[in-house]
């Protein structure tokens, strides 16, 4: 809450932290914690089990902290960092009285910021730390694979099923997976078993991603990486049960077909977005206006609303606001500047301009003959 702090005691060592509850229905402490850095640093960060780090603020800098979500903008957030002969803490107040806010660590790892909104007597989300769900550790508990991407977040590893189907399907996934089918491993099978292969996983982040790694025991926090992510892939090859080994027969024609339709559409609405957003660069705001409500549009508020709706398609998926956010910039709380027009959208339109060009250029050719 505002005004409450972060801090330890630098003479006896002890910290004040946030906690996580174990689930969403037990308070009983969880393995999640905020808390300044074990290090000493001026940050603070989220802790799992006490020991690994997940997620730091960034240095204090004497304004803000670099990592903090909103702090760099104009907000009604103001931080404060002290560091004094006994504690050393972090704290920050909100200077516009009206506003109620909140802070948790919720029971799957993740920090968020809610805001009231009085308009619909609502909690708002604002922002989340971290960002990447998937950077959470053992989020989703042993031989489950965390995929950002997905719409169910966790999954087993083929050959895997859930631990607790009834906690798995609520999205409790700390449980994980276990195996459908014990390994041969060291059995006699001269009765006819067929032996133990293994399956490639391409493109995953392991958990500390090193070169070479074999795992005897639980596999955890393993991330399954995506094109266009920073991070660099590695490739895992699990040991599974013949019978769990999945066909090399198998098409993969219908994920084509799904991608390519998902393309299309998207490149449709890209050409309509790009025509709005060079309008708003142009600062011709009123054209995007249904022209009925011509005379009854405030153009500040449009101005703001076709700005943020820029921001929203932005490429790099870490410069697009989270909801909370947008609702701060759409109430005028955040200050919104121009966005840039995606390039793939001016790469679109630059492609699309040559290719009818083209097309004219060959019709007059032809006609001239």
């Amino acid at each position: 809450m505002p005004g409450a702090w972060l801090g330890v005691n630098k003479v006896t060592g002890k910290f004040l932290s946030v906690t996580s509850w174990k689930t969403t229905e037990d308070p009983a402490p969880g393995p999640y914690a905020e808390r300044m850095d074990p290090d000493g640093s001026n940050q603070y960060v989220l802790l799992y089990n006490n020991s690994e780090v997940y997620w730091r603020s960034g240095l204090w800098n004497g304004q803000y902290f670099g990592a903090v979500p909103g702090t760099r903008e104009k907000t009604a957030f103001m931080f404060r960092f002290v560091d004094g002969e006994v504690w050393k803490y972090a704290t920050y107040t909100i200077t516009v009285p009206s506003m109620i806010f909140r802070f948790v660590i919720d029971s799957l790892g993740q920090g968020k910021g809610w805001l009231w909104l009085n308009s619909s007597q609502q909690w708002q989300q604002i922002f989340t730390i971290p960002f990447d769900h998937c950077d959470v550790p053992s989020l989703c508990g042993a031989f489950a694979v965390c995929d950002q991407k997905s719409s169910s977040l966790c999954s087993c590893y083929t050959g895997f099923q859930p631990a607790s189907p009834p906690a798995w399907n609520s999205g409790d996934w700390v449980s994980g997976c276990v195996r459908r089918t014990h390994l041969q491993c060291s059995r006699n099978i001269s009765n006819g078993g067929e032996q133990d292969g293994f399956l490639e996983m391409q493109n995953v982040k392991l958990p500390s991603n090193p070169q070479s790694l074999m795992v005897s025991g639980d596999l955890r926090s393993l991330q399954q990486l995506n094109d266009g992510d920073a991070a660099a892939g590695s490739t895992l090859h699990l040991r599974l049960a013949a019978s769990d080994l999945p066909s090399s027969r198998s098409s993969h024609k219908w994920v084509l077909a799904v991608i390519l339709s998902a393309v299309a559409a998207l490149v449709l609405i890209f050409f309509a977005v790009l025509g709005a957003a060079r309008k708003l660069n142009e600062g011709d705001v009123l054209n995007l206006l249904d022209e009925n409500l011509a005379h009854e549009a405030n153009m500040e508020e449009l101005a703001r609303v076709c700005k943020v709706a820029c921001w929203c398609i932005q490429e790099n998926e870490a410069h697009r606001p989270l909801m909370g956010l947008a609702v701060l910039m759409l109430e005028g709380l955040v200050e919104v500047n121009l966005a840039p027009i995606p390039s793939l959208l001016l790469q679109l339109t630059e492609d699309q301009s040559s290719s009818i060009y083209s097309i004219r250029t060959h019709e007059s050719e032809t006609s001239s003959q």
